[in-house]
């Protein structure tokens, strides 16, 4: 399915993507590479009441 997107979005005129998975998704993280992605930014988030 990802890769279908990812022809939609090129014969569109879309070059750039970014993709966003929870650090914890190792096997999300692992498709992703795989598919070419690679890690670019570190965000941290703070939710009130969560760890």
């Amino acid at each position: 399915m990802l890769t279908k997107l990812e022809e939609h979005l090129r014969a569109a005129g879309v070059d750039d993507l970014v993709l966003g998975v929870l650090s914890g998704n190792r096997d999300a993280l692992r498709l992703y590479e795989r598919l070419g992605y690679r890690p670019t930014w570190l965000y941290l988030s703070k939710f009130t009441g969560r760890d």
